[in-house]
């Protein structure tokens, strides 16, 4: 049975959240290669075929196995899709989340167009979180846990709190080694696209004071589909930095 038609207002609706745009065939369902990425329903193993869109860094990806985790009910195995997906995990392999799909044989130039033309939207994307975010943080989770106890309400965030142990800081000015990230572990539609920190993943984190937002002093928060970008990213957001003229102050010792 084929799947929902797309239009191209939601290729570049997908092209503002996802930071990989890549043609894949679904290997195996209810499985992954990632051991922080637990296999379920919706989890799959996905062949890389060919990257459409994503850092250079992922060129070495293709023809090789992922994992993703998808946004609805997964296709079949041999089904060969053009992925739209954000980073989720990188250890000892990769692991995404799906933002959208489109069957690969749909259209592939239009696509082709759609993606090159929703590239910069993204990357604006995450050039404006860069812009007012208090701090950028390079570094690795440590530990998680629950902020507070979660409230029934409709929309609750189910805050919770990450260690990150900072590598290096990109943007700002940290006086400690580690920091305090908080961030919603809601599957609630206003926040199934934040970041969920896990342990032992290691990336870029786009952080603003957690005051800011109503929440403890002390701490950042990540709530912004692009709060979190993958290690190959960190050559590209320094650029982007050096050329907004920000100034990195680093940590104070």
């Amino acid at each position: 049975m084929p799947g929902p038609k797309t239009s191209g207002a939601d290729v570049e609706k997908w092209m503002e959240e996802a930071g990989l745009v890549f043609r894949g065939e679904v290997r195996k369902v209810k499985a992954s290669n990632v051991k922080l990425a637990q296999p379920g329903d919706r989890t799959c193993i996905v062949r890389v075929r060919e990257i459409l869109h994503g850092p250079q860094e992922m060129a070495a990806f293709a023809g090789k196995d992922i994992t993703l985790e998808m946004k609805e009910k997964p296709p079949k195995p041999g089904s060969e899709m053009i992925f739209f997906a954000q980073s989720w995990i990188y250890a000892e392999n990769l692991a995404l989340r799906e933002i959208g799909r489109k069957p690969a044989n749909a259209a592939p130039e239009a696509a082709r167009r759609a993606v090159a033309a929703g590239a910069t939207r993204g990357e604006r994307a995450v050039a404006e979180r860069i812009e007012s975010a208090d701090v950028v943080v390079a570094g690795r989770v440590l530990e998680t846990k629950a902020a507070q106890p979660p409230r029934i309400t409709e929309h609750d965030p189910m805050w919770a709190e990450a260690t990150v142990e900072v590598e290096s800081v990109e943007k700002g000015e940290l006086s400690a080694d580690r920091v305090t990230v908080m961030y919603p572990t809601s599957m609630d539609v206003m926040w199934y696209q934040a970041p969920k920190l896990q342990v032992g993943q290691r990336g870029v984190w786009i952080l603003k004071k957690a005051e800011s937002i109503g929440l403890r002093s002390g701490a950042f928060a990540a709530t912004d589909p692009v709060d979190f970008q993958p290690n190959w990213q960190l050559a590209g957001i320094q650029s982007g930095i050096r050329k907004t003229g920000i100034r990195k102050r680093g940590k104070r010792k």
